[in-house]
């Protein structure tokens, strides 16, 4: 069965603005996830330092 031009340029043009919907979330996404504050921070230098004992955290 054919399906009219309209249906066929309806269903196309839901297609592309759902794939640009897409793209779009997925680039928001980048964009806030390397301008976060939240960003996995540099573990070298907050690395704990070995004292060569063993020693519980203060809190426990």
């Amino acid at each position: 069965m054919l399906v009219p031009v309209g249906r066929r340029l309806l269903r196309w043009l839901a297609y592309a603005l759902f794939q640009l919907a897409l793209v779009l979330a997925f680039a928001l996404h980048s964009v806030a996830g390397l301008s976060s504050a939240f960003r996995r921070k540099d573990t070298a230098a907050d690395s704990p330092v070995p004292t060569g004992r063993l020693t519980l955290p203060r809190h426990a």
